[in-house]
């Protein structure tokens, strides 16, 4: 019998990431105000938009970031907390990732010295995410129920931000034909 395959190799799941990458592809400044205003919201440093491909993700918004990360807006996919996400689609909620297994030895906490993490599922289709919105700080932080529901409310609105995006670029696409 044949193993689960990984999610993030998944045809369909890569197919609608395209479409919505395309979509938005003129939209980051949007995505940007929205990180901004996550990252104001649960008071923390750092808050991305993250889409998740097979090697690799693209922050399409992101607030807090180092100046060289903010700039190239990309991460290998071996440095990607979000693929967590992608393969097991439900909150993420990191107290403190130094002495939490799953990530106390990621590329991402030893070189970037994140500590915290609390990440959402951006998903269109239930159960098929396509990408995250993450909140990361550099202390370990205790994530109350209040801060993971608003996330969840903030991601609704990045959701929003993507379905107004792909309706824009289908009617383009429609009157080209």
């Amino acid at each position: 019998m044949a193993e689960n395959p990984d999610p993030l190799d998944d045809p369909g799941r890569l197919k609608e990431l395209e479409e919505i990458i395309l979509a938005t592809q003129d939209s980051t400044g949007e995505f940007d105000k929205l990180a901004r205003v996550a990252a104001t919201a649960l008071k923390t440093p750092i808050s991305l938009i993250t889409f998740v491909e097979a090697d690799g993700q693209t922050f399409k918004g992101e607030y807090g970031l180092p100046a060289t990360l903010a700039e190239i807006r990309t991460m290998p996919i071996s440095h990607s907390i979000c693929a967590f996400i992608i393969r097991d689609p439900k909150p993420l909620v990191i107290r403190d990732a130094a002495v939490h297994p799953l990530l106390m030895e990621h590329p991402s906490v030893l070189e970037m010295g994140i500590r915290s993490y609390l990440g959402i599922p951006l998903m269109r289709h239930k159960g098929v995410a396509f990408g995250s919105l993450s909140f990361v700080d550099f202390t370990p932080r205790e994530w109350t129920q209040e801060e993971i529901s608003a996330a969840e409310r903030l991601a609704g609105c990045v959701l929003k931000l993507i379905e107004a995006a792909l309706q824009r670029y289908r009617k383009g696409l429609a009157g080209k034909v």
